[in-house]
């Protein structure tokens, strides 16, 4: 059964696509509060293994997501090319940790498709796809890449 895009989503707006590896993926710019070049993170001993560490940002200690890691590809070796996108689940700042940003998408309702049924899991952290161009970019749910009792264990 294919999963339903929700309708926040099925409506378009505006996206930051970014990428892992060769894979293209997007967030809704409503969920980034700014974009980050890599500067390391101070680890957490016992903290969930797809949290890098921790970072200070302007005084609040966000948690730094490997989103790599998060998605089953292997675990990113973080260099000055990798970006955070700084987001929030619920009142919590998370840093996504990401091979690049690559461009700011304007997308319509018929730029967002349902996953197909294949895909189509709680597990796999996407809301829907967008279409752009001649590619495609999976939507990512912000929520699903860490949820609330595992950042405060992290922050």
């Amino acid at each position: 059964m294919t999963k339903l895009v929700p309708n926040a989503v099925k409506q378009g707006g505006r996206y930051v696509a970014f990428t892992i590896e060769s894979s293209e993926f997007a967030i809704s710019i409503n969920d980034v509060r700014e974009i980050r070049a890599w500067s390391g993170v101070t680890p957490l001993p016992n903290a969930p293994a797809f949290i890098l560490g921790v970072m200070n940002l302007r005084g609040a200690i966000v948690p730094i997501v490997d989103v790599r890691y998060r998605f089953g590809m292997g675990k990113t070796e973080p260099s000055r090319l990798h970006v955070v996108i700084v987001s929030a689940v619920g009142d919590h700042p998370v840093g996504l940790l990401v091979d690049g940003v690559s461009d700011i998408l304007d997308a319509t309702s018929d730029d967002v498709r349902p996953l197909p049924d294949e895909a189509a899991s709680e597990a796999s952290g996407l809301l829907g796809v967008l279409a752009f161009r001649d590619s495609l970019a999976g939507i990512v749910d912000v929520s699903h890449l860490a949820d609330g009792a595992q950042l405060r264990q992290a922050a």
